[in-house]
């Protein structure tokens, strides 16, 4: 993730990743760790192919899981962005290679805790929000012993 991005905004959809929080229409919704931390990894790295290697290894670190497992997540993910609607097509299967986040994304920049919210009282994009920026995810590896997790809770709370 980018140093200061606050949220992400894709669709109808509003992404906080510290606060990890997924909003649709301002509506609350509920998914689990490992469907959070990939959408939030995917948004990190859209607009690339990331192969399914690197989303296990970036979900699960060195622990051994099946590829149903993978799939199962990104199965969530899809229902949780219901592909029915507009966004259905932002999460792409990019055959024998991995997958790709493909929708349009503005990154939030604003002090979320000021009450900005990162749209001008006209409801367009304030200047905080930056659309289709190039943020990288960190890796998202396994818990709280893991280095990686601790770097990426100091970015979260930032």
């Amino acid at each position: 993730m980018a140093a200061g991005v606050k949220e992400y905004r894709f669709g109808e959809f509003r992404l906080d990743p510290a606060a990890r929080t997924l909003e649709r229409s301002g509506e609350a919704i509920q998914i689990e760790t490992r469907v959070f931390e990939l959408l939030v990894y995917l948004l990190g790295n859209r607009g690339r192919t990331v192969s399914r290697l690197e989303l296990t290894k970036a979900l699960w670190g060195d622990v051994k899981v099946s590829d149903g497992s993978l799939r199962r997540t990104v199965s969530l993910l899809r229902k949780a962005l219901d592909a029915r609607g507009p966004s259905g097509t932002a999460l792409e299967t990019v055959h024998g290679r991995g997958y790709r986040f493909a929708a349009d994304v503005e990154e939030g920049r604003g002090d979320s805790a000021s009450g900005s919210d990162g749209a001008t009282s006209q409801g367009r994009p304030s200047p905080e929000f930056q659309a289709n920026g190039s943020a990288r995810a960190s890796s998202l590896d396994a818990g709280p012993g893991d280095s990686s997790y601790r770097e990426l809770e100091a970015i979260s709370a930032m």
